[in-house]
């Protein structure tokens, strides 16, 4: 199962290829097949869950 999008930006902030913001990864076109940059993306997305459920813990909890 995927766990997360990768969406093509026309633009990101200077010096950035890639951005991910919860599940969602945000990519220049030219970097769209840079296996580096998105395993480094998918890294934030994976954080992103472990806080969520951190967060939801100490509701639940």
């Amino acid at each position: 199962m995927k766990y997360y999008l990768i969406k093509l930006a026309e633009s990101l902030p200077n010096g950035f290829g890639g951005t991910a913001q919860g599940p969602l990864i945000k990519l220049l076109p030219k970097y769209q097949h840079d296996v580096g940059l998105i395993e480094h993306e998918k890294t934030h997305v994976r954080q992103w869950y472990a806080v969520l459920g951190i967060g939801l813990c100490s509701v639940r909890c």
